[in-house]
């Protein structure tokens, strides 16, 4: 059976809180995402009640609406797991379909469309998931770019499993309120939330993950790799790189190339504009200079140049990617 004591820490932080359905329909669209919700039977039962934290590069709900709904978002563009504590629910994704009762999870994918019935009394813990840092996670425990569309299976396998790690985080949230103060210890909570989702979970990368690497010079790509992370926000050379491996900077550039598909060079610029692509995502103030701030603080001083690589690879640049987590950010009392 679950254990169910830490969800007050959500309770806590109201999100939405109706008993009609066109004001719970907008303030869904507004504060989660854009969904179209119907009344599935005794809109008399309705009772709206959203609550939850922003935590790093996750989103842990609470969910409840009372009466029997029908749900489908009009776009997607995060992970989603629903793990219920109450109720049951029928869940369409892509071609596959699975019912659930109290204690399932289902891992909703942002590249497949699904659609929700959701019935009387089905009372849920939502977890929304950025998928640039599930991205960026995945690349690091690859060593090597994700091109293609993550996909997980539907239902959880091992739902006790995930359900203890949210639980444990829940936990940290109720004792300690000053997590919720700390971006360094939310972000480290949010890794261990994507990291248990991507390694215990089945999907679409699980061969590659699994697949051994015994071989000396991937090894010391992972070294490299783990160099750069640890000081994203300085600035790395192809020669700092190859003397921290003790190898040639030929033999590390060949590595590279031959594992991830890139040159030292472009993996260290590659994993500074994810570093401020993030920052810039969870900037959490209105003070006018916040792009340029984020910038130097990462060691960046050709702001021209930078923008130009931040485009190719967002496809917008770092002002509109700040105006976007502005509308979008889940806003808590």
């Amino acid at each position: 059976m679950q254990d169910n004591s830490h969800i007050s820490a959500l309770d806590q932080h109201s999100i939405i809180r109706s008993s009609d359905i066109d004001d719970a329909r907008e303030e869904i669209s507004q504060k989660i995402s854009p969904h179209n919700i119907e009344l599935a039977s005794h809109a008399d039962l309705l009772d709206v009640n959203f609550s939850g934290v922003h935590l790093g590069g996750i989103a842990l709900l609470h969910a409840y609406y009372g009466c029997s709904i029908k749900a489908k978002p009009e776009h997607s563009e995060y992970f989603y797991t629903h793990t219920m504590l109450q109720g049951n629910s029928e869940i369409q994704h892509g071609k596959n379909q699975c019912d659930t009762i109290a204690g399932d999870t289902v891992v909703l994918s942002p590249s497949v469309p699904y659609n929700m019935h959701l019935h009387e009394k089905c009372d849920r813990i939502v977890i929304r998931v950025d998928p640039n840092q599930v991205k960026s996670h995945l690349s690091k425990l690859l060593c090597s770019e994700v091109n293609d569309n993550l996909v997980f299976d539907l239902k959880v396998e091992n739902a006790n499993t995930w359900w203890n790690t949210i639980n444990y985080v829940l936990s940290q949230i109720q004792n300690e309120p000053r997590v919720l103060q700390s971006r360094d210890v939310q972000q480290a909570y949010a890794q261990l939330v994507i990291s248990n989702l991507l390694q215990l979970h089945n999907h679409n990368y699980v061969e590659q993950l699994n697949a051994p690497t015994p071989d000396l010079i991937n090894t010391k790509v992972k070294a490299a790799i783990d160099y750069v992370q640890s000081r994203v926000k300085k600035n790395t050379s192809l020669a700092q790189l190859a003397s921290h491996c003790n190898v040639s900077a030929r033999t590390l550039q060949r590595s590279f190339v031959k594992h991830i598909g890139m040159t030292p060079t472009a993996y260290v610029r590659d994993a500074k504009l994810q570093a401020i692509h993030h920052a810039l995502e969870n900037i959490q103030d209105n003070e006018n200079g916040s792009i340029k701030r984020v910038l130097l603080d990462h060691n960046v001083v050709d702001f021209s140049r930078f923008g130009q690589y931040y485009r190719q690879k967002y496809g917008c640049t770092p002002k509109q990617t700040l105006e976007k987590n502005r509308r979008t950010l889940i806003k808590l009392n």
